[in-house]
C-alpha cells in the first residue's frame, strides 16, 4: 500500500514540473484587460537571475496567481518568493500595463529582465508596508513574448496571520482601460467605507458638542471625556479609511489607529461613565447628553 501511495505521489509531482506554464496571450483573447487566472511559475528564495528572461524556470513548481502562496502548499512561509509568467502582446498593441492586487509586504517587477516597478521596502532596511493597488507600466515597443518576473518580500512574522504573495488575479491590458478600471476598483472601496465615513463624522460632531459644553460648565468633566471620546473614535475610523486606500507602513499604522486611537478613546470612555457614576447621575436620569443641551 505504501509503495503505491508512493508511486502515485511520484507520478503527480512528475506531472507538476512538466506542466507547462501557460503563455497569456493577449492577442488571442482579444479583450483591452486580461485577468491572469492561468498557472504561473513560483519559487520560494531569492536570486537576481530569476529575473532574467533567458533563465530556464522549467523545474519551478506551478501555483495560481488568484490567491496566496500559503493556500497553495506554503503556509507559514515568510521571505522571499519569485513568480514568473509570459505575455503575447496583440500586434500592433497600445501601452499596457499590469495591475497588482494589494500585496503584503514589498514587492518588485521585471519586465524581460528590467526593473519597471517597484513598491515597499527589503530587507536590511525594508519597512513593513501595507501596500495598496498598483499600475505598472511595461514596455511600451516589444516584439514578441514578454517575460513578466515579480519578486516579493513577505515579512516573517505576518506568515502565520496572512497570505503571501497575490490574494486576488493580477490583470494585463491597455493602460488606459486598466486605469479607468483601477478608478472604478477606488470608487467601490469609498462606497465599502462610506459607513466608516459617516461614523467619523458622526463622532466628530458628539465630540464637538461635548467639548464646547465643557467650555461653558467647565466642573462637569464628564462632557471633557464625552467630547475626547468622540474625537479619537472620529480618528480611529478615519485611519480605517485611510489605510485602506493607502500605502501605509503596516506597524506604525496599526500602533496609531488601534494603540492610539482606539486604545485612548477606550480609555476617555471608561473616564466617562465612571465620572458620571461618580456623580451620582446614572444612565439616563440626571445627566442630559450634548446633543439635548445645545437644542
Amino acid at each position: 500500500m505504501r509503495r503505491t501511495v508512493s508511486f502515485l505521489l511520484l507520478i503527480f509531482a512528475t506531472l507538476a514540473l512538466s506542466t507547462s506554464a501557460q503563455v497569456f496571450d493577449l492577442a488571442q483573447d482579444r479583450v483591452p484587460i486580461t485577468e491572469l487566472h492561468g498557472m504561473v511559475r513560483f519559487h520560494t528564495g531569492d536570486d537576481p537571475h530569476w529575473s532574467d528572461p533567458a533563465f530556464d524556470d522549467s523545474q519551478w513548481p506551478l501555483i495560481s496567481p488568484d490567491r496566496s502562496w500559503s493556500e497553495q502548499g506554503y503556509r507559514d512561509y515568510g521571505g522571499f518568493a519569485w513568480y514568473r509568467f509570459r505575455v503575447m502582446p496583440a500586434p500592433g498593441h497600445r501601452q499596457l500595463a499590469l495591475y497588482i492586487p494589494g500585496i503584503r509586504t514589498s514587492y518588485q517587477v521585471f519586465a524581460d529582465g528590467n526593473l519597471v516597478g517597484s513598491f515597499g521596502g527589503f530587507p536590511p532596511d525594508g519597512v513593513v508596508m501595507r501596500l495598496h493597488h498598483h499600475l505598472v507600466l511595461l514596455p511600451a515597443e516589444h516584439g514578441g513574448e514578454m517575460e513578466i518576473a515579480i519578486r516579493v518580500w513577505h515579512w516573517p512574522h505576518w506568515a502565520m496571520y496572512f497570505g503571501g504573495g497575490f490574494t486576488a488575479a493580477p490583470r494585463i491590458g491597455d493602460a488606459d482601460q486598466l486605469r479607468y478600471w483601477a478608478m472604478l476598483q477606488d470608487r467601490d472601496t469609498f462606497w465599502e467605507l462610506s459607513a466608516q465615513d459617516y461614523l467619523a463624522l458622526l463622532n466628530f460632531l458628539y465630540g464637538a458638542a461635548g467639548l464646547v459644553l465643557f467650555l461653558m460648565r467647565r466642573k462637569e468633566r464628564l462632557y471633557l471625556w464625552y467630547g475626547l471620546t468622540g474625537f479619537l473614535f472620529c480618528g480611529w475610523s478615519l485611519m480605517n479609511v485611510y489605510t485602506a486606500s493607502h500605502d501605509v507602513p503596516e506597524i506604525a499604522s496599526e500602533a496609531l489607529t488601534n494603540g492610539l486611537f482606539a486604545t485612548a478613546g477606550f480609555f476617555t470612555f471608561l473616564l466617562f461613565v465612571w465620572t458620571m457614576l461618580e456623580a451620582g447621575a446614572p444612565f439616563g436620569s440626571g445627566w442630559e447628553s450634548p446633543a439635548s443641551r445645545l437644542t
